[in-house]
């Protein structure tokens, strides 16, 4: 596999080949302000020994870097085994950005101090960024749904052990009340 990580994080969109198929990822990524970053005290880079290069305002994010190519990876190699082009746009053009908006979410969520809050009238609400970070995982099950993802990694190799559950219909939207209110109340 040539995977240009060079250019990771960047506005370049081309990052090699795999095989014959071109390698093509939307994943811009915010620059590291350093102690300005709202997440520098949350920072797991900022303190474990990377150099100043490596943590100097204007890189990379590393809490987006790491998250991104954690989750790329397997897209990587199931693409050493599968050579499509089409497959490839779908993982590096739609579902790679999508990836990085739940990162971006996610990272939001920890900012979160009250996940129920009032609002102007009074009526107790659960915090917006929830709703957004599940309607972000529905659309990335859509893509698996939509490009026959699982079932092309299956039978590629991958999921031996039983594999994961793609819904077919959103279990957030035919869930129970009892539940919801268990999980607003942390139980």
């Amino acid at each position: 596999m040539a995977l240009d990580t060079v250019k990771a994080g960047s506005l370049a969109i081309s990052r090699g080949f795999i095989n014959d198929v071109q390698i093509n990822i939307w994943d811009k990524l915010r620059l590291c302000t350093g102690t300005e970053c709202k997440f520098c005290d949350l920072c797991p880079y900022e303190r474990s020994g990377f150099t100043p290069d490596q943590m100097k305002k204007g890189t990379t994010c590393l809490i987006e870097y790491k998250y991104i190519y954690a989750n790329l990876d397997p897209f990587m190699r199931l693409l050493e085994r599968v050579n499509d082009q089409f497959l490839m746009q779908w993982i590096g053009m739609h579902l790679i950005p999508l990836y990085y908006d739940l990162c971006q979410l996610k990272m939001e969520k920890l900012l979160v101090d009250d996940i129920i809050y009032d609002d102007a009238k009074g009526i107790k609400r659960i915090h917006p960024i929830f709703e957004e970070i599940r309607r972000v995982h529905r659309e990335i099950f859509a893509i698996w749904r939509t490009t026959g993802l699982k079932k092309i990694a299956e039978e590629a190799g991958f999921f031996k052990q039983g594999g994961v559950i793609i819904p077919d219909r959103d279990p957030t939207i035919h869930g129970s009340s009892d539940e919801y209110e268990k999980m607003s109340k942390g139980i």
